[in-house]
């Protein structure tokens, strides 16, 4: 299964360093399997309360995984 605890610290430290917004949430669903070009979706939480949608997917069957804001 992919590690959804990870991918959320992964998202929410990626996306303030590349943004200089604070973050205060990232929530990703548990359970995906493990499938390279699997895809799935990620809400993270601003500070200010504001909801952005995150689009994951996994590269490999390691976990490894590229993430990107859908807009």
């Amino acid at each position: 299964m992919l590690d959804d605890t990870r991918l959320e610290a992964e998202i929410a430290s990626g996306f303030q360093t590349q943004t200089g917004i604070a973050v205060s949430g990232v929530g990703c669903p548990a359970g995906v399997p493990l499938q390279m070009g699997a895809e799935s979706q990620c809400t993270l939480t601003t500070q200010e309360g504001e909801t952005v949608t995150i689009d994951v997917t996994q590269q490999d069957e390691q976990g490894n995984v590229r993430w990107m804001v859908r807009g």
